[in-house]
């Protein structure tokens, strides 16, 4: 069996697959949950834990200094910003590891990936983490930055593209670069001998294309919207943009300009997103998946949504489990304890 895991902004996406899927929950993100216990906490608090998706995080612990303490370890305050120090003006005291305990205040234990959750679904639901062939995960990494997050994140996989030829099935990790700490921390939690890592958004384009073909893909966010002109695997021109930034009128313009290869890189980080490249100039069918996905039917494009599963919600599942068919994990022995009742 294969697990794939996508943690986005607002939910965390679980589908367990053995030539079909045999479970899928899509469930409130880590990020998300975290922040209404500290919405709901009436004291003080500390925080430790992993370096992980700030999201709704940092409103939640903005909020809540307005009437309390908080205590973060610096692993944790990394959650929010790659400078400890502008943490620290918002009146966040750092503290060392050591001194968690040694604090007052409601517990807050922060991680993308909670292993315990995941080993609990798959047991109440007649499975069993023995039986697991490979782990698929996939979230949202800026890689470390003291300037401008977006600007680095555009580089980053702007040169991970380059290396892999600009071919799609190739951007997964089984090392996960140094500077994507969010990323290593979920990924270091992963006990499973065979493992893969993919962004998020790249593991969205790529279930797009699965399940659809030669296409501009588009996945439209809680946070991120990304869009590629795909053929053969092979991304011809991209942009990347935040979502509450978009309109009909910009997100259509912004897919016309990168289907006729016009889409610079200023257009996109001007307007506030991450960046843009053109290679390739090709019209191709329009296919849509996402959260957000509703956003495409206020512009007079012409598209279809993207069914991956039979869901329009987890192309990032379809793409890990793709991957990880393709390096032979799919095959595991079989087990007459699989299922607890029958």
């Amino acid at each position: 069996m294969l697990l794939s895991v996508d943690v986005g902004k607002g939910t965390t996406d679980i589908v367990l697959y053995e030539g079909d899927v045999l479970l899928k929950a899509i469930v409130p993100s880590s990020s998300t949950l975290l922040a209404r216990a500290i919405e709901k906490t009436e004291e003080d608090v500390v925080v430790s834990g992993y370096t992980m998706g700030g999201g709704p995080l940092a409103s939640a612990i903005k909020n809540h200094l307005l009437k309390y303490k908080v205590f973060m370890t610096k692993n944790a305050a990394l959650s929010l910003s790659d400078n400890v120090g502008k943490i620290e003006s918002w009146d966040v005291e750092v503290i060392d590891e050591g001194d968690v305990t040694k604090r007052r205040g409601k517990r807050i234990f922060l991680q993308d990936l909670d292993m315990e959750f995941l080993r609990r679904l798959l047991e109440d639901t007649g499975f069993s983490f023995h039986d697991i062939g490979g782990c698929g995960l996939a979230l949202q990494d800026h890689g470390f930055s003291l300037s401008s997050n977006r600007q680095n994140r555009f580089a980053i996989y702007t040169k991970i593209l380059m290396e892999k030829k600009f071919m799609l099935p190739r951007l997964f990790f089984r090392k996960i670069p140094s500077s994507l700490t969010r990323a290593r921390a979920a990924f270091a939690q992963i006990s499973f001998t065979h493992k893969i890592f993919m962004d998020s958004s790249y593991a969205a384009l790529l279930g797009i294309y699965y399940a659809c073909g030669n296409c501009l893909a588009v996945n439209i966010g809680n946070g991120h919207t990304i869009a590629a002109l795909i053929r053969k695997g092979e991304i011809l021109g991209l942009f990347e943009h935040h979502t509450h930034l978009l309109t009909p009128g910009n997100l259509e313009m912004f897919l016309r300009m990168l289907s006729s290869g016009t889409l610079k890189n200023e257009d996109i980080f001007e307007s506030g997103g991450h960046g843009a490249f053109s290679r390739i100039p090709r019209e191709l069918p329009i296919f849509v998946a996402g959260p957000g996905r509703r956003l495409m039917e206020k512009t007079s494009l012409s598209f279809e949504y993207a069914y991956s599963f039979g869901d329009v919600m987890i192309p990032g599942n379809l793409a890990l489990t793709e991957i990880m068919k393709k390096l032979g994990w799919d095959v595991s022995p079989p087990r007459k304890d699989r299922f607890k009742n029958g």
